[in-house]
This record gives structure tokens, sequence and C-alpha cells, in this order.
């Protein structure tokens, strides 16, 4: 997707169901739309954070002077899936899910 002027548009939509969507093959595609465009019209590239396309992003980086940026959703879910591994945050995690199930599986007392 490209914003010019005001307006966001789709610039290039690919089908890549058959293909192996390692970072080879991001880097190839990204690069490709980098060269199409030029560079000096590339502010900034968003993707998926997986390893492939922070693999492929890393190395366009180095080519490129570009900005990359992954989901920020995903990050937040990868923040809060880390701060879920401390042991008083997981234990807390556990009581609150041991008492909404007793809750929801005891409907007399939400009578």
């Amino acid at each position: 997707m490209v914003y010019c002027k005001g307006h966001t548009i789709v610039l290039k939509s690919v089908d890549a169901s058959d293909k192996i969507k390692d970072h080879q093959y991001i880097y190839g595609f990204l690069k490709y739309v980098v060269n199409e465009v030029g560079e000096k019209n590339v502010m900034q590239i968003v993707t998926d954070n997986g390893s492939a396309f922070v693999k492929a992003c890393n190395k366009l980086m180095k080519k490129y002077s570009l900005f990359w940026t992954s989901y920020t959703a995903r990050c937040i879910d990868l923040i809060f899936e880390d701060i879920g591994k401390n042991d008083i945050v997981a234990r807390v995690i556990h009581d609150a899910r041991v008492v909404t199930n007793f809750i929801y599986n005891h409907g007399w007392l939400l009578s």
C-alpha cells in the first residue's frame, strides 16, 4: 500500500500461495518493489514480525535508507507474553483463571 497526497492505494499485490515464504523470497520481493518505486520514494515498510520478515527487512535496511516497522499489535502481544513468564504474574493469571472457571461452571453464583 502507498500513502500519497492524502490517499492510500494498493500498489502491488501478489499471490504467493505457491511460494516458500522464506527471508530470501521476502527480501527479493521487497527489493523489487523498492526499486520499482524508487528508494527516495519509500519512507517506511510495515510487515508482519515473523522471523523471515525480520531477517529480510534487516537485510533490506542495510541496502537502503529505510525504516521498517513490524505490526504493533503483535509486538504488544509478545510483550504481554514475556510479562506473563514472570513467576508472580504467572501465578496471578493462573489464580484468575481458576476463579473465572469456577464462576462459569457454577451458574447459580450468577443468578
